[in-house]
């Protein structure tokens, strides 16, 4: 911003010196000229008041129809011839003349002079735009870091008054909205602290009347108990993830293992597919990209596209991890007929045609974009197909441990 005002108000400087100099430094030399014409002239008068009056009786004198000045250039001389008449007739003339060169050398000094005091402007405007490109850059780069700031999520940053309006009534409006979102996010991690209160404390009495039942449990019901004990912790941990993830404004990315993560998946969702009759399929191409995201966040992603297809599917469900142009896609398809509807519509929270699908994908979504990536339905049906798209890392950067 400083460059681009110190090159518009020198450019600006240097035209009006230009457009208003050049015509003035002709004008300075044809100034000049007429100037050296005319003191020829009067001296070439004075000099004819001298010639005596018995002058006139010599010579053949001519004929001259209106008595004037006469003017002509020789090489490397400016010169003036000024007739005597007497009785209409000329009988001598007057001829003076001066080096052009010491008109020149007037001009040029006339020009040299003008030259500095054009240099002199345009030193002068380029230090005024300086200062002014300065005084106006300043505040608007502090204003650019401070919505930067706010932008990763630090809320209690505020813009300083910097005396411009305009950036003023701009830092007013940031400040006001750090505020506002200061305040928001503070209201919202109260509350989810509350909702986790609330949500473990049930939770542990559940998991101690299990455990207590389990110590009295006969043959064949330990395992349903512990399956059940299970179900809680995976709850527990759920509860856990996602709270964090909505507390943490910038959350940190590490280098994700998919085919872990993957494993995990299918380790938990393998049983409750088997149960309704139902496959579960996993496929880990090779050359995968290098992708840094939030493991947990992927995993409810994946959590909620497997649920959606176990809920409203059919068939078997399958996973596919391959590579694309600079990301990953990891697909998740079913064997049912699909979603009926706009897409944009299954990722609308709480969409009147969800039918209740779209808390749960615009949960996806939103976790899925925290990341960088993208969460699209890439083919609606039959056989839908749910594909999460994220980022390639940089390969030559060393991942986090």
């Amino acid at each position: 911003m400083t460059r681009r005002i110190l090159t518009t108000i020198v450019a600006v400087t240097t035209l009006a010196v230009a457009i208003f100099g050049v015509p003035l430094a002709l004008g300075v030399r044809r100034l000049y000229y007429n100037e050296a014409v005319v003191r020829l002239e009067r001296e070439a008068a004075e000099a004819g008041i001298a010639v005596p009056a018995s002058f006139t009786e010599t010579g053949d004198p001519v004929e001259l129809p209106e008595p004037g000045v006469r003017e002509g250039r020789a090489p490397g001389a400016l010169v003036v011839a000024v007739p005597l008449s007497s009785e209409e007739r000329v009988f001598a003339a007057i001829r003076a003349s001066v080096p052009r060169r010491v008109v020149g050398a007037r001009v040029r000094r006339a020009w040299l002079t003008m030259a500095a005091l054009a240099t002199g402007a345009l030193a002068t405007a380029g230090a005024l735009a300086w200062r002014q490109s300065r005084r106006l850059s300043r505040p608007v780069q502090a204003l650019a870091a401070a919505a930067t700031r706010l932008g990763h999520g630090d809320f209690s940053v505020r813009a300083e008054p910097s005396g411009v309006t305009e950036v003023d009534a701009a830092a007013d409006a940031l400040n006001a909205t750090a505020g506002r979102l200061g305040e928001l996010l503070a209201r919202e991690r109260a509350f989810s602290a509350d909702a986790s209160h609330q949500l473990r404390t049930p939770l542990t009495r559940l998991r101690l009347r299990l455990e207590s039942a389990l110590d009295r449990a006969g043959i064949g019901d330990g395992d349903t108990i512990q399956a059940a004990l299970a179900d809680i912790d995976h709850l527990e941990a759920t509860v856990e993830e996602l709270l964090t993830l909505a507390r943490d404004v910038a959350p940190r990315r590490e280098r994700l293992d998919l085919p872990a993560l993957l494993a995990d998946v299918e380790r938990r969702w393998h049983g409750t597919l088997a149960a309704a009759g139902r496959r579960l399929h996993v496929i880990v191409e090779t050359g995968l990209p290098p992708v840094e995201a939030s493991a947990a966040a992927l995993r409810h992603v994946l959590d909620v596209l497997v649920d959606n297809a176990a809920e409203h599917g059919a068939g078997t469900v399958t996973i596919h991890a391959r590579p694309t142009a600079g990301a990953l896609a990891v697909d998740v398809t079913d064997e049912g007929p699909g979603p009926p509807g706009p897409e944009e519509d299954f990722f609308r929270r709480r969409s009147e045609t969800a039918t209740g699908r779209g808390i749960g994908l615009a949960l996806a979504r939103s976790l899925t974009e925290a990341e960088g990536g993208r969460l699209v339905l890439a083919r609606p049906g039959p056989a839908p197909c749910f594909t999460v798209l994220l980022p390639e890392a940089d390969r030559t950067a060393e991942p986090e441990p």
